[in-house]
């Protein structure tokens, strides 16, 4: 009887250790699956703040998640396809609502309020190429009015068919393919997207810069740097814009706007440059 009563313990205590071990197993893998939902939800977070997350880079972050994922328990596919599914879902509504303009587009502190991250941007760009912070938002703000996907209207077959659109122009900055593989291939930056605003924002100023150094124009004069963004350097020295009454009064409206933007931009930067450590100590 002993016996079988030790037998038993052992046997008990034996299946105890091996259920403890399966939940000490789930345990673990729920951890893990929990830690990557949130590692991929932070990196949403930056991104999707930033308005900066092409697809390809939620497809990298999905591949990193699915990699680690691979060391939990076998035979249980199911919690990991929900979680990528939610992942998933939560990416693309947060890259659709990143793809709309700001709220206000007329008050640079505004938009920075509502897109903090885009001072962050702008102000790298500025650091890295000389062109200003309100130049560069100037000229985005004619182009695409701050929309990611902006494209130029499509023509009209009959005035009733959808037909061909007049350019490749797409994203924040309306660059055409062939300028914007150009950009990619001088600057280096490999991956960049026309509607991530950290690339838009990268983009008009190697463009500036680019301008300034071709044809002597100043890096904050937003009037002369709209008119050689639109005709291109070399149809800018030759003066082709000159029998475009339409550019020229587009060119004006970017340097007032630029003007404007400086303005408000002066009562407003301080707050921007602080980390956020600084609002809590201040």
């Amino acid at each position: 009887m002993k016996a079988e009563m030790g037998q038993r313990n052992v046997t008990d205590s034996a299946g105890d250790r091996s259920v403890s071990g399966r939940r000490g197993q789930s345990s673990h893998w729920a951890d893990s699956k929990i830690r990557g939902a949130l590692e991929i939800a932070a990196v949403n977070r930056h991104d999707l703040d930033a308005g900066t997350f092409p697809l390809r880079r939620f497809l990298r972050v999905m591949r990193v998640g699915r990699q680690r994922s691979g060391s939990g328990t076998r035979g249980t596919p199911w919690p990991s396809l929900r979680v990528a599914l939610v992942a998933a879902a939560i990416a693309l509504a947060g890259i659709a609502c990143s793809a709309r303009p700001p709220r206000s587009t007329e008050d640079i502190c505004d938009m920075f309020d509502d897109r903090r991250s885009w001072y962050r941007a702008a102000k790298k760009a500025s650091e890295k190429w000389g062109v200003p912070i309100h130049v560069q938002l100037a000229i985005i703000h004619q182009e695409s009015r701050f929309r990611a996907k902006a494209k130029p209207p499509r023509r009209r077959i009959l005035w009733i068919l959808p037909g061909p659109r007049p350019s490749s122009a797409s994203g924040y900055t309306q660059a055409l393919k062939t300028t914007w593989k150009d950009y990619v291939r001088s600057s280096g930056n490999r991956g960049a997207d026309r509607d991530s605003f950290s690339d838009a924002t990268d983009f008009v100023g190697w463009y500036g810069a680019r301008t300034a150094e071709a044809t002597g124009v100043f890096k904050c004069d937003a009037f002369s740097l709209y008119l050689a963004y639109h005709e291109g350097n070399g149809g800018f020295l030759r003066g082709t814009y000159r029998g475009k009454p339409w550019l020229l009064r587009a060119a004006r409206k970017v340097q007032e706007r630029s003007r404007l933007y400086e303005r408000q931009l002066i009562t407003c930067e301080e707050r921007f440059k602080r980390r956020w450590w600084q609002f809590w100590i201040f």
